[in-house]
């Protein structure tokens, strides 16, 4: 403009520039919620502060994975860990006078200011107690308003809570007497996620695949649905292609894996080691047409000759080729086709020869 001085816009310019800067980065840090969490958190742990992260920028809300305190820059501050050690979560709740959690899954969640800023400390006893405790906020994150709302808070519907589990043992099961219907979601990886994800939020810490068990021979035993056994070429399924059995293999290691990731340990069950027919058929009244053929999909050449040897030998197999799941459960009356005269014997071979390949594994 006509007499006005170039210099004093010079001097504005940069002026402005620096408040409106100053201004975004306040801006961005209310908007910003920084998450402190333990050194080296475990699977279940990991699983769980990512739900957590998730539903945070599903609001709207930036999040800043910091390595500390002193490094994290959101308005708000979430501190996860762990009870054991001197990290900054079980340090918050200790300042507080607060008791962190002891007891297996037990955890802690309390509101606290830190440093002068508001703060989530969610604390486990251990690995799943912080799952635990991430995903409840996760879900209640949910509930609350954005960033842009009228009184942003990410923490305003979380409660303060101490809890430790009344029952150890949080167990279901899966049946898989039909082929197709147990394959249909066998294979489906989106499926096990939301699966495994809907027990994880509900505390549930234990899976249990049921293979057998009144199914006309599918899976009576499941060994060879899963992989060859070295030295009993005879024993096949019928109708599995080795691409298949390869598939199968592969499908139950990923499940086993994903179900880790939750904190959910995996038991498998043997519920027929031998078919034989009778109640093992289920009332499956069209079996009566193989009569003299192949039953499909049934197990072949288990035998009463080699029905110990077979199995103890599988079962190392399946030790080897299955190395993450957590227990057995066996099926050990006449429903699974043994005879009461094999029984002593079978069962004798069978927990000796398990407790010798992995000593402790749980058995059911």
């Amino acid at each position: 403009m006509k007499g006005e001085n170039p210099m004093r816009f010079a001097l504005l310019v940069p002026a402005f520039a620096l408040l409106f800067t100053v201004a975004l980065r306040a801006a961005d840090r209310a908007r910003t919620v920084s998450v402190v969490r333990d050194a080296a958190p475990g699977r279940a742990a990991q699983h769980g502060i990512g739900q957590l992260e998730a539903a945070l920028r599903a609001q709207g809300w930036s999040v800043d994975s910091a390595a500390s305190l002193e490094s994290a820059r959101g308005r708000h501050l979430i501190l996860a860990g762990t009870s054991p050690g001197n990290g900054a979560t079980a340090t918050a709740l200790r300042a507080a006078g607060a008791a962190v959690p002891t007891a297996a899954e037990a955890l802690v969640v309390r509101k606290l200011t830190v440093r002068g800023q508001p703060a989530l400390v969610l604390c486990g006893a251990d690995d799943r107690g912080l799952m635990y405790a991430t995903l409840d906020a996760a879900a209640r994150v949910g509930w609350t308003d954005s960033p842009g709302g009228r009184n942003p808070d990410p923490f305003r519907e979380i409660r303060d809570v101490s809890e430790s589990p009344h029952i150890l043992d949080r167990s279901l099961s899966v049946y898989t007497m039909n082929r197709a219907h147990w394959e249909s979601r066998f294979y489906d990886e989106r499926y096990w996620t939301r699966y495994l994800d809907t027990l994880a939020t509900n505390r549930f810490n234990r899976f249990l695949i049921v293979f057998g068990y009144e199914n006309g021979g599918f899976l009576a035993p499941p060994y060879p649905y899963l992989f060859d056994t070295p030295g009993f070429s005879g024993v096949h399924m019928v109708d599995l292609t080795p691409n298949q059995q390869r598939r199968n293999l592969a499908a139950l290691n990923r499940l086993i894996e994903l179900a880790h990731d939750r904190g959910i340990a995996v038991s498998l069950g043997i519920w027929d080691h031998i078919y034989r027919a009778g109640v093992q058929t289920g009332g499956a009244e069209w079996l009566g047409n193989y009569k003299g053929r192949s039953i499909p999909n049934s197990v072949e050449g288990v035998t009463t000759e080699n029905l110990n040897s077979y199995t103890l030998a599988a079962l190392k197999e399946l030790l080897t080729r299955v190395p993450a799941f957590d227990a057995l459960q066996f099926r050990m009356h006449e429903e699974s086709g043994l005879k009461r005269g094999e029984m002593v014997r079978f069962w004798g071979a069978v927990f000796q020869h398990v407790q010798q390949q992995r000593p402790g594994l749980l058995i059911e």
